[in-house]
């Protein structure tokens, strides 16, 4: 997975922006410790919905209707 992080100041508040995979987040905090508290939980969000993604797609599946 590619991630694009960008961080713009704007005077007292941050804005995060987070673009991967199709997935555009926009994050926006008042103090540093908000923007990486924030910007950390987004990320493993990301990334868990990824592996879950992963892990379904290779797992072998077979779909039976029962009457």
């Amino acid at each position: 997975m590619d991630l694009s992080i960008r961080i713009i100041q704007e005077s007292d508040e941050y804005q995060v922006i987070i673009e991967g995979d199709g997935v555009t987040r926009v994050l926006k905090a008042r103090s540093i410790n908000e923007l990486i508290n924030s910007l950390s939980t987004e990320v493993r969000d990301l990334l868990t919905i990824k592996e879950n993604d992963d892990a379904l797609k290779s797992s072998p599946c077979t779909l039976r209707l029962v009457h």
